[in-house]
């Protein structure tokens, strides 16, 4: 069964109490928060373009995060700032004095330093939790190009300890443009008392714009990880890490050519990386900060030159430009219990009646189906991942739909990367039919598309998913995006798909049950339900009733989301659907089924009804459950029709709460 977060600590506490700075027990993230309200594309023929995006916020002040395994990380004072300093991309490292020292975008209000020139923020503590001696540190000034510029700005500054002289080697991204992110190079000083600097000097001068600069030093050769910072009509999107090598500090440093794009190590657009010791198994971490579409992802490496994506991972909502750094347990442990977490409500996975959360992490669940002696859920991943049970309580993982793309994909939705998300399945006749999402975040170039398969049983000798194509297909410039599929059939043996995400929202298309695509792709689609944000139908009839249960809300930010299920009503399928108040989902309105909170639970999302030995249970995903360290979590649980024939919803974290 999981082990909270909180009783790994407690366990290490008791055990091991202190322990030495270089063999950290745990790891802490320091990063600031931002949703980004537009972001920058290059399309095919290299014309950028700006795309609007929703709910755009921002807190510039610095947070921590703890893990254990470096791919999990549990946000402290429930993602709230742990300190009012304005600051951007937080570095912190501990001295061999055992003082912090935090260095970050920014300035301290009032400092005369400010009016010298770019500055950055320095500050000491002794606990993370009291910051002193803040300071502006004006590294570039009496710097200047050929032209005699100066510089504009100090980005992203970190620190490193000289092996060989025990100097602060601090460095950072400089620009002289009238953009920091153009034509910028990496920059260095050295001091040994942060009072004193020597003057700065270029570390690395590359072919392209260059900024978010993190050294590591691994047998005897400095690694310099770093974002290329290009992209336009000249070089197309070369927004991503690169990685460069020297044998000295302070170089020179020879670029290393990654696998992807050309020379990067990992997909654009990303930026803010940070490096560690993979804590699980010999070998290295790299994180990274996908700041456009306002997610984080961890690559992994034996050797610090060749990487691979990972794909279970978490971090806190809306984190950006982290830094890592080590902990003991007993540190930890102070650090929570002055800061806290989101509370506690018992252990995920246990019986139904207890607890809703399965244990397992998912999101974006299918309908549950049986086959055989087993129930199958398929959910968001790579290939589309699985989850068996005998029983809804115990979950374990079955095989991905695709071990390769299907080969319509790539022409169909260029951008998207192999993972394909909120899929749903049916068995209609003697196959079982699954549709799945093909898209990238926030486009509405999107596709959906079928699989089919006798059984969903692996060990039969009928099994094998076969890719029948696209079944519908939306393009940037409509007016709806063919997302989140929900298969329905009717009593008299006809087959609809319910789909859609935001723009004019939810629609409704007829099926050929002999083939599971469109049977008349020429016609409108019917509009169900409108209101951004809007996602996720789900169909299901009772009593001569239809029942459209839609999500509201924002999802994938963790305890930020705001998702929640709602529910409207019609005698109709076509609609139009009302809720308990009578307004039409087609005008903003919908019954809550689930709200956002339960508990420790947040965010619950794309609905689902099982029957189980005459009893019906309620399927979702919560963006996160605070007992497994934040991580999305697959939920079942307790469901009835009222009196009045609306669906009501029971998880034991509530009722236990209420």
């Amino acid at each position: 069964m999981h082990r909270s977060f909180r009783s790994i600590l407690l366990f290490a506490l008791v055990l091991a109490g202190e322990v030495p700075a270089e063999d950290p027990e745990v790891w802490a993230l320091a990063y600031f928060r931002q949703r980004y309200p537009t972001r920058i594309e290059v399309d095919a023929s290299g014309k950028v373009l700006e795309v609007p995006l929703p709910d755009p916020m921002s807190v510039e002040k610095l947070h921590l995060a703890l893990s254990t395994d470096g791919r999990h990380w549990m946000p402290l004072a429930q993602n709230g700032p742990v300190w009012e300093q304005r600051l951007r991309d937080p570095f912190i490292r501990r001295a061999p004095d055992g003082v912090w020292h935090l260095v970050a975008t920014g300035r301290a209000a009032g400092d005369p330093a400010n009016r010298r020139g770019p500055v950055c923020l320095h500050a000491t503590s002794r606990d993370l939790l009291t910051w002193e001696v803040v300071e502006s540190l004006p590294l570039m000034q009496g710097v200047t190009d050929a032209a005699g510029r100066p510089a504009r700005n100090i980005w992203a500054p970190e620190w490193f300890l000289d092996p060989e002289t025990g100097e602060f080697f601090l460095f950072w991204s400089s620009s002289f443009e009238d953009a920091g992110w153009k034509d910028s190079r990496l920059w260095f000083c050295r001091t040994r008392d942060w009072k004193t600097f020597t003057p700065a000097e270029v570390l690395f001068d590359p072919d392209y714009s260059v900024i978010d600069g993190t050294l590591r030093e691994h047998e005897g050769r400095f690694h310099l990880f770093h974002k290329e910072e290009e992209f336009g009509e000249r070089t197309g999107e070369r927004r991503a890490i690169r990685l460069a090598v020297s044998k000295h500090l302070e170089g020179p440093y020879e670029g290393h050519e990654g696998s992807l794009n050309d020379g990067q190590l990992v997909p654009t657009i990303t930026e803010g990386c940070a490096v560690m010791p993979d804590p699980k198994q010999p070998g290295w971490l790299l994180l990274y900060d996908y700041c456009m579409s306002n997610g984080y992802g961890v690559s992994r490496s034996p050797d610090l030159v060749e990487w691979t994506e990972l794909d279970d991972t978490a971090f806190p909502a809306d984190a950006r430009h982290g830094s890592v750094f080590g902990l003991s347990a007993a540190e930890a442990g102070r650090l929570q219990e002055r800061l806290g977490k989101a509370p506690d409500a018992g252990e995920p996975g246990g019986a139904l009646e207890v607890v809703s959360s399965r244990g397992v992490s998912a999101r974006d669940p299918s309908t549950i189906v049986p086959c055989g002696d087993e129930f199958w859920m398929f959910f968001t991943g790579r290939g589309v991942r699985s989850l068996r049970s005998k029983d809804l309580v115990t979950w374990e993982p079955g095989p991905r739909v695709f071990d390769r793309p299907p080969g319509w994909i790539a022409d169909a939705v260029p951008k998207n990367r192999g993972t394909y998300w909120a899929p749903d399945v049916m068995k209609v006749g003697d196959r079982y039919l699954l549709y799945y999402s093909v898209s990238s975040f926030g486009a509405m170039d999107s596709a959906i598309g079928l699989a089919t398969t006798p059984t969903l049983d692996p060990e039969d000798a009928e099994f094998g998913w076969a890719d029948r194509g696209e079944v519908v297909r939306s393009r940037d410039g409509g007016d709806f995006n063919a997302i989140d599929p929900a298969v329905f059939q009717d009593d008299d043996g006809s087959l609809w798909l319910a789909f859609g995400s935001q723009w004019s929202g939810l629609k409704l298309a007829e099926l050929d049950p002999a083939t599971g695509l469109r049977c008349h792709p020429e016609k409108p689609l019917t509009p169900l339900a409108t209101g951004v944000p809007i996602e996720a139908a789900y169909i299901h009839k009772h009593a001569g009733n239809y029942y459209l249960f839609i999500n509201r809300g924002s999802c994938c930010q963790g305890v930020r989301s705001t998702y929640h299920i709602q529910v409207g009503r019609s005698d109709n399928l076509l609609g139009p659907y009302l809720d308990r108040d009578g307004r039409a989902l087609l005008d903003g309105g919908g019954t809550t089924v689930l709200e956002t909170w339960v508990g420790p639970l947040a965010g619950a999302g794309h609905a689902g009804i099982v029957e189980k030995d005459g009893r019906l249970w309620f399927s979702c995903h919560f963006e996160s459950d605070n007992r497994m360290d934040g991580k999305a979590t697959f939920a079942v649980m307790p469901f009835a029709w009222s009196d009045d024939g609306w669906p009501e919803v029971a998880p034991p974290e509530r009722v236990a709460t209420e």
